[in-house]
């Protein structure tokens, strides 16, 4: 059996089991044959969902997006929640961040400034301790966005012909001096 001959078999199959859904059913395997998405937009109850289903059940290994959509939804329903970090240049998302010893400890620091800052405000050189603790933060964030990139890989081959090798950071580096 040829393959237009299985296209046409679960074509007259699923048009039989749902009524005046034809051009529906026509469209669901045009956007299989030509490996596009299909976007089926229509009021309630007209069997869209059931169509798409009972033809996607003639297929082996059928994968499917699908999400109800409603005048009360947004884009965070529909696409998750964006970091805006990650849109930014040269910055990192913190999901990039939580399993990095170096940046936890280096967070932890930072936190005990914070926390202790109540009862040493009064001592000059706290606020030059908290700056540093938060300089040491924002660093090493930026040299991870830095490895992160493959626009840094990129330049250092085109301009030296080279090898970039991605290394670890050392928290050592940034120890005060």
């Amino acid at each position: 059996m040829s393959l237009r001959d299985k296209m046409l078999a679960v074509i007259d199959d699923v048009n039989g089991s749902v009524a005046e859904r034809e051009e529906l059913v026509e469209m669901i395997a045009i956007a299989l044959l030509t490996r596009k998405n299909l976007f089926v937009l229509g009021e309630p109850g007209q069997a869209k969902s059931y169509a798409i289903n009972l033809f996607r059940q003639h297929i082996t290994g059928a994968r499917q997006f699908e999400r109800l959509l409603s005048k009360q939804s947004d884009e965070e329903q529909l696409f998750g929640r964006v970091d805006l970090s990650s849109l930014i240049p040269g910055s990192i998302p913190d999901s990039a961040l939580e399993n990095d010893d170096v940046y936890q400890n280096l967070r932890f620091d930072l936190n005990c400034a914070v926390d202790g800052l109540g009862q040493r405000k009064n001592v000059p050189e706290t606020f030059a301790m908290l700056g540093k603790a938060a300089d040491k933060l924002e660093t090493y964030k930026k040299v991870v966005a830095a490895f992160q990139s493959d626009e840094t890989e990129k330049v250092f081959n085109d301009q030296f012909g080279g090898y970039f090798i991605k290394a670890g950071w050392d928290q050592d580096l940034l120890a005060d001096k």
